[in-house]
């Protein structure tokens, strides 16, 4: 949101085109419907090994995050550049994969 608001463009890069599909991103009404991994709560609680927060702390720690389309400039594949709206332009660039 952070490059939006400061009239910067914002370029999603995913390695795999097959990722983008593989998470159900093409049949999806929203970014809302991706499931969004929970990683061990002792990634933020402990440093090296050694608590830094007391016994019990509630931690949430995503994977990662879904940034709204409307702040993403364009997606990056191996395929090709996808470009708004996105599952036009996803879909093009699956059907070309789908070919190879």
């Amino acid at each position: 949101m952070l490059a939006r608001f400061s009239a910067s463009s914002l370029f999603g890069s995913r390695t795999a085109l097959k990722n983008i599909v593989g998470e159900g991103g093409l049949s999806l009404a929203s970014g809302d419907e991706i499931p969004i991994e929970q990683r061990a709560a002792s990634e933020v609680t402990h440093v090296f090994g050694v608590p830094v927060a007391p016994d019990g702390t509630s931690v949430q720690n995503p994977a990662f995050d879904v940034t709204p389309a409307r702040y993403v400039t364009a997606i990056i594949t191996e395929r090709g550049v996808a470009l708004a709206p996105y599952g036009d332009s996803l879909k093009v660039l699956t059907a070309h994969a789908a070919g190879d």
